[in-house]
C-alpha cells in the first residue's frame, strides 16, 4: 500500500472484498461511512422509520451537506415522508429506504468500490461542502460468476432492552432475515455483459415504549365529548401510581415489521475498442407499520411506504490516447405515503372519523395531531397524513480529460433537475391542550387548522469546472482549479410559487410586505465561483517508507434552495391557515371548517418571507496532512483539518411584524460555524490474512444553528446560540480488522478442521453528544410569538447531573437544576431566553464491538460454500440514547435517557459463490 502522493484529499476507499466480509447490521453502506476520520452520527439514537436527516456529518458540516454519487451521477433525490418535504427537496440528502438504508441504491453485493472523501481541492467535486460518497457498481466479465446467500436473526442470541428489564415488560420479538443473491456473465464474449442483483428484507425490530396516559379516574372525568378522545389511549398498568394530576405510567413492548426488496440490472458493451456503454435499472419498494414512534402513544400506527427507481447511461470514449471523454445521463424518482390509525393497543379505543373530520374530509384525506404540554409521548395522529410525496431526478454529466505532458487537465459540466411534488393531507386540524383537566374538559389552549394544496417544485442546478493536476517535479504534485456553481431560484410547475417580499430586513420590520404576484421568493445569483489549489510533496521516495505531505485550501458551496421545503403547503399561495386560543374541543363548525387559501393578514396566516438576496452558503475549508508508509502493506497519516462557514442559512419566528401581519417567518444568511480537528488512520492492506482500518478524530464544531432553525426568534443576533453543534462529538474511534487464518496444511484432515476460517471486526466509540433543554411549560404561550423555544434557567447550588443505578446509564440530568425564566406579568411571557446556553449538556457516549467468524468450504474447483455466524455489540455494553430535554409537567422521564441502540444480538448465515 502506497501513500497518496497525486494530490491533498482525505479519503477513504474500501474495497468490494472488505465490504463482504465486515459484519454491517442491515448491511448498509452507513456503517462503512464511519471508518473515515471526520464522521459522526448526527444522533446517537434515530427518528422514526421514514425521517431523513442525513444519518452522518462530516467534518462539522450539517447532515444534509454530503454528495452522493452511483456511478457517477447524483444518488441525492430523497422525498422526505412526512408534513414537509424538508431539506431533502432541493436534492440535498440520499434516496434511502424505509428503514434508512442505502441499499434501495446498491446492494451490498452490486458494490465494486466504496469511497468517501472527507476533504478534497478538486474543482470536480463539488455541489455540497460535506463528505463526497461515491458507489461505483459491479459489472459482469466474460466468466459466469454468482452468490447467493440468507442472513437470518431472531432473539435466542438478544439481550433484553434495559428499559424493559427495569419497567418488568415482556422482551420483545426479533426477527431479520436478509437474502439474496447475484448473478453476472458474458451474454456476447468479449463484447456485451451483464450483472443482475437482489436483495431482500423481512425485519421485525423491538421497540420498548415509556410513556403517560390518562389514569381511570381522569377518563371518567372527562365530559361526553371528551371521552371518546381521552379513551383512545392504552389503559395505565393495574396500581400505576399516579405521577401528575390525572396522568399514570405506562410502558409496553413489541415489534415494528418493516420489509425491503431491491433489485437491479447492468449491462455493459463495447461498440469499439475505444468506446465502451453501459446501462443500469434499479428499483426498490419498502415498507414498514410503525407504532408508537417518536412522541407518538403506543398505540398509534402509522403505515409508510417508500419507492426508490433509478436508470442510469453512460459512454467512456477515448478519443485519442492523450484525451477521454466519460458522459453520464440519469432518470431516478423516490416516492412515499403514509397514513396513521388508532389501534387497540393496550385498551385503547378507535376514535370514529366523523369525531375528527368535518364533511367531506376522512382518513383518507384528512389528518388530525393531538399534542399535549403536559406528560411524556401522549401524541397521536389519525388520518393519511401524507398521501404521495415524491422527487424526480434528471441528471446529466460530462467529463473530458486530457494529458498534456506534465498536466492532467480535466473539464466538466453537471446539470441536474429536481421535480418534488408535495401530496400532503388536504385537512389538518392540530389542537394542544395544557393539562390533563384541560382536556377533560375540552379546553383547547390553541387549535391550528390547516388547508394544503398540492405543489409540484422544479428545481436547476448547473456545475462546471476546470482542473489541472500539474506534476511540477518527481516529488511535488498540485492540483488547482476553479468549479462554477449555480442553484437557480425555484419554480412551481403547477399551483403558484412561493411569493418574494418588499422591505426585508435583519431588524426593521415596519415595512414588510408580499411582493406583486410573479416575483420569486429570491433570485438567482451567479458569483458563486469556487477556487481549489492542493498541494502533495513527497519528503521521502523510499517505496518501503515513503513520506508525504499534503495541504489545500478550498471554498464549497452548499445548496440554497433547502429551506424550500420546510414551507410547502402551509404558507400562502400554496396553503392558508387558522388559529384558534382558547376554543372548546371538539371544534364548533366555524373553527373546524377548512380555512381559505388567501393572502395572510394581522389575523390570518404568516407572511413567509426569504431574503431576495438570498445566496448559497459556502464553507472555506483547509488541511495539512502527513502520510508516512510502513513497508509495502501499511500506512498511517495524521492530519489537521479546518473548516469556517458563512452564509449558512437560517430562520427565525417573528411576532407581529407590523400591524398588517400577525406573524411572519423569515429566512436570511446569518448562520455561521466552525470545525477543527486532529485526525489520524492506520491502513493495512490484505497481506498474509491481515486487513485493517482504524481512524481517530479529535475535533470541535461550533455553530449558531445545526438544522437552519434558532431557538430565540432572532436572526439579527445569531450568536445568542452559538455554541457546539448538535452532532458536536468530540472523541471517535472507529476500527475494522480481519483476519483469514492460514490453516494446518500438512495432512487432509487438519487442511478439513483448520482451512476457510476467517475473522471479522468492527469498532466504534463515540463520547457524548449535546443536548439542549426546552422549556416547555411557555409552548403554549409562545405560539403568540410564532413558536419561539425558550430555554430554562439554571439553579445555582444545584448540580447539573445525577447519578445512580436507578437512572439508565448510571447518569441524569437534574430536574432540579433548572426553573423557568422570569415572565412579564401582564402577558405572562418570558420576557427573555433562559441562561442555559444552548448544548452545554452531554448525553452518554457509545462503544460498540460487532464480531462475526466465518467458515469457507471449497466445494468444486469453481464453487464455495461459506457459513458465517456474527455478532453485534458482543461485550452487550448499553448504549443509551440522548437524554429527554423536554422541560415540562408530568414529564416523569425528563433527563433520562429513554431509549436505547444496538443490544447483544446475533445473526447466522450462509452464501455460495460459484465462478465458470
Amino acid at each position: 500500500m502506497t501513500v497518496e502522493t497525486q494530490d491533498a484529499r482525505v479519503s477513504t476507499v474500501v474495497d468490494r472484498q472488505f465490504v463482504e466480509n465486515l459484519p454491517l447490521s442491515g448491511r448498509s453502506f452507513q456503517s462503512l461511512v464511519y471508518l473515515t476520520p471526520g464522521v459522526v452520527p448526527t444522533q446517537i439514537i434515530t427518528g422514526p422509520v421514514g425521517t431523513n436527516m442525513g444519518g452522518f456529518v462530516v467534518n462539522g458540516q450539517r447532515g444534509d451537506a454530503n454528495y452522493w454519487t452511483v456511478d457517477g451521477v447524483s444518488a441525492n433525490f430523497a422525498s422526505t415522508v412526512g408534513s414537509n418535504l424538508g431539506p431533502g427537496v432541493a436534492g440535498s440528502l440520499p434516496a434511502t429506504n424505509v428503514v434508512g438504508g442505502t441499499n434501495g441504491l446498491v446492494a451490498v453485493d452490486a458494490l465494486q468500490e466504496f469511497r468517501i472523501q472527507t476533504s478534497s481541492y478538486a474543482p470536480e467535486f463539488g455541489r455540497s461542502p460535506g463528505g463526497q460518497i461515491s458507489i461505483q457498481t459491479r459489472s459482469g466479465t466474460n466468466r459466469f460468476h454468482g452468490t447467493a446467500f440468507n442472513y437470518f436473526r431472531n432473539g435466542v442470541m438478544d439481550a433484553a432492552d434495559w428499559f424493559a428489564n427495569a419497567n418488568r415488560l415482556t422482551k420483545p420479538i426479533v426477527k431479520q432475515n436478509n437474502f439474496g443473491g447475484v448473478i453476472g456473465g458474458p451474454i456476447i464474449k468479449d463484447k456485451t455483459f451483464f450483472f443482475f442483483s437482489y436483495e431482500g428484507f423481512r425485519l421485525k425490530l423491538p421497540y420498548t415504549f415509556l410513556g403517560t396516559v390518562p389514569t381511570l379516574a381522569a377518563r371518567q372525568g372527562a365530559i361526553p365529548a371528551m371521552q371518546p378522545y381521552v379513551n383512545a389511549y392504552p389503559l395505565p398498568a393495574p396500581g400505576a401510581v399516579e405521577v401528575s394530576l390525572g396522568i399514570a405510567p405506562y410502558g409496553a413492548t413489541y415489534s415494528n415489521p418493516a420489509s425491503a426488496d431491491a433489485y437491479s440490472i447492468r449491462v455493459d458493451h463495447q461498440v469499439a475498442n475505444n468506446l465502451n456503454l453501459f446501462g443500469r435499472y434499479n428499483q426498490s419498494p419498502s415498507s414498514a407499520n410503525e407504532r408508537g414512534t417518536g412522541t407518538a402513544t403506543a398505540n398509534n400506527v402509522c403505515d409508510i411506504n417508500i419507492s426508490t427507481k433509478t436508470a442510469t447511461v453512460g459512454t467512456t470514449w477515448t478519443i485519442s490516447p492523450e484525451i477521454v471523454n466519460d458522459a453520464r445521463f440519469n432518470y431516478s424518482s423516490h416516492s412515499g405515503n403514509a397514513g396513521c390509525i388508532m389501534d387497540t393497543f393496550g385498551g385503547g379505543t378507535d376514535i370514529p372519523a366523523e369525531s375528527i373530520f368535518p364533511s367531506p374530509f376522512t382518513y383518507e384525506n384528512g389528518w388530525m395531531a393531538i399534542n399535549t404540554f403536559f406528560g411524556s409521548n401522549m401524541r397521536f395522529n389519525p388520518g393519511m397524513y401524507d398521501p404521495l410525496n415524491s422527487m424526480q431526478q434528471y441528471n446529466a454529466v460530462d467529463t473530458l480529460t486530457m494529458q498534456k505532458g506534465r498536466h492532467g487537465l480535466k473539464f466538466g459540466v453537471d446539470y441536474r433537475h429536481m421535480l418534488p411534488f408535495f401530496g400532503f393531507a388536504q385537512y389538518l386540524s392540530v389542537p394542544f391542550f395544557g393539562s390533563m383537566s384541560d382536556m377533560q374538559a375540552g379546553n383547547n389552549v390553541l387549535i391550528f387548522v390547516l388547508n394544503s394544496a398540492r405543489v409540484k417544485y422544479s428545481f436547476h442546478n448547473l456545475s462546471l469546472f476546470g482542473q489541472d493536476t500539474w506534476r511540477v517535479n518527481p516529488r511535488l504534485n498540485l492540483t488547482y482549479g476553479l468549479r462554477w456553481d449555480v442553484d437557480f431560484s425555484p419554480r412551481t410547475t403547477f399551483n403558484e410559487n412561493i411569493l418574494g417580499v418588499t422591505g426585508f430586513s435583519l431588524t426593521d420590520y415596519s415595512n414588510l410586505a408580499l411582493a406583486p404576484a410573479g416575483t420569486p421568493p429570491y433570485s438567482t445569483r451567479y458569483g458563486n465561483v469556487a477556487p481549489r489549489i492542493g498541494a502533495a510533496y513527497q519528503l521521502s521516495q523510499n517505496p518501503d517508507w515513503g513520506l508525504v505531505l499534503r495541504g489545500g485550501f478550498g471554498v464549497f458551496y452548499g445548496l440554497v434552495n433547502t429551506e424550500i421545503g420546510s414551507t410547502i403547503g402551509a404558507y400562502y399561495p400554496q396553503g392558508g391557515y387558522t388559529i384558534f386560543f382558547g376554543v372548546p374541543f371538539p371544534s364548533t363548525p366555524e373553527v373546524a371548517a377548512l380555512p381559505p387559501i388567501a393572502p395572510p393578514s394581522s389575523t390570518y396566516g404568516t407572511l413567509l418571507a426569504f431574503d431576495p438576496h438570498l445566496n448559497a452558503p459556502y464553507a472555506l475549508e483547509w488541511n495539512v496532512a502527513l502520510q508516512q508508509s510502513l513497508g509495502k502493506a501499511q500506512t498511517f497519516s495524521v492530519s489537521y483539518i479546518g473548516a469556517s462557514n458563512k452564509r449558512m442559512l437560517a430562520r427565525a419566528s417573528i411576532s407581529n411584524p407590523n400591524p398588517n401581519y400577525g406573524s411572519a417567518e423569515l429566512f436570511a444568511n446569518t448562520g455561521t460555524a466552525s470545525y477543527n480537528a486532529l485526525q489520524a488512520q492506520y491502513r493495512r492492506a490484505l497481506v498474509s490474512g491481515l486487513q485493517a482500518l482504524v481512524s481517530y478524530s479529535w475535533s470541535h464544531s461550533i455553530d449558531t444553528g445545526s438544522y437552519g432553525a434558532y431557538a430565540n426568534g432572532s436572526l439579527a443576533d445569531v450568536n445568542v446560540n452559538r455554541g457546539s453543534s448538535d452532532y458536536d462529538i468530540r472523541h471517535a474511534l472507529s476500527a475494522a480488522l480481519t483476519y483469514q487464518v492460514p490453516g494446518v496444511k500438512s495432512n487432509r484432515l487438519a487442511r478439513a478442521i483448520t482451512g476457510g476460517w476467517s475473522f471479522h471486526n468492527i469498532v466504534q466509540i463515540l463520547s457524548g453528544a449535546p443536548v439542549d433543554v426546552l422549556d416547555a411549560t411557555y409552548s403554549a404561550l409562545t405560539q403568540q410569538l410564532a413558536s419561539a423555544q425558550i430555554r430554562p434557567d439554571i439553579v445555582p447550588g444545584q448540580p447539573l447531573y445525577l447519578s445512580g443505578p436507578q437512572y439508565p446509564g448510571g447518569k441524569a440530568l437534574n430536574p432540579a437544576a433548572f426553573t423557568h425564566p422570569p415572565v412579564d406579568s401582564g402577558t405572562g411571557l418570558p420576557i427573555r431566553q433562559g441562561n442555559l446556553t444552548r448544548n452545554s449538556l452531554r448525553a452518554p457516549g457509545l462503544a460498540q464491538w460487532d464480531f462475526a467468524v466465518h467458515r469457507e468450504f471449497p466445494i468444486h474447483e469453481a464453487v464455495k460454500l461459506q457459513f458465517r455466524a456474527e455478532l453485534f455489540n458482543v461485550l452487550n455494553h448499553p448504549n443509551f440514547g440522548l437524554f429527554e430535554t423536554t422541560f415540562q409537567p408530568g414529564n416523569i422521564f425528563f433527563g433520562q435517557s429513554t431509549a436505547m441502540r444496538n443490544q447483544l444480538g446475533g445473526r447466522l448465515g450462509w452464501g455460495i459463490q460459484s465462478s465458470l
